[in-house]
């Protein structure tokens, strides 16, 4: 019984057990399965993005201020699906930190592994938060 009860208690410190996730999942628009995953949560504006396909593309999620003309606040990779996922979160600081009572656009894509380039076929659409905690 002991043993459950510390597995259960380690469990529900781990980010993606303890997180109920505001926005998502999200998906690329390639084949499925989709090559790419991504969710927000607006307290502690935690972003988490996951390489769902072993191929030679890796996910990147795109985070706009802003619903028209986007101002890019920042991007976050997740190189590999190997199981673990690309976390971002306003206590990491800076533009992670996102402003509240503002409207923000997200959206998850894929890119080659060899030349970075994002393969614009695959985003998703813009998909549209407002970030009130």
């Amino acid at each position: 019984m002991l043993t459950m009860i510390a597995a259960v208690s380690t469990l529900a410190t781990t980010p993606a057990s303890a997180i109920d996730w505001d926005w998502g999942p999200y998906y690329t628009v390639d084949a499925k399965p989709h090559g790419a995953t991504m969710y927000f949560e607006e307290r502690g504006d935690i972003l988490k993005v996951c390489d769902t396909e072993s191929d030679s593309k890796h996910a990147i999620a795109y985070v706009n201020m802003g619903t028209q003309d986007l101002d890019e606040m920042y991007t976050l990779t997740d190189w590999h699906n190997d199981g673990k996922c690309s976390y971002a979160r306003a206590s990491d600081g800076s533009w992670y930190n996102l402003p509240e009572n503002r409207w923000y656009s997200l959206t998850i894509c894929r890119a080659y592994n060899d030349t970075g380039d994002t393969q614009f076929s695959s985003c998703s659409k813009y998909y549209r938060i407002y970030n009130d905690h």
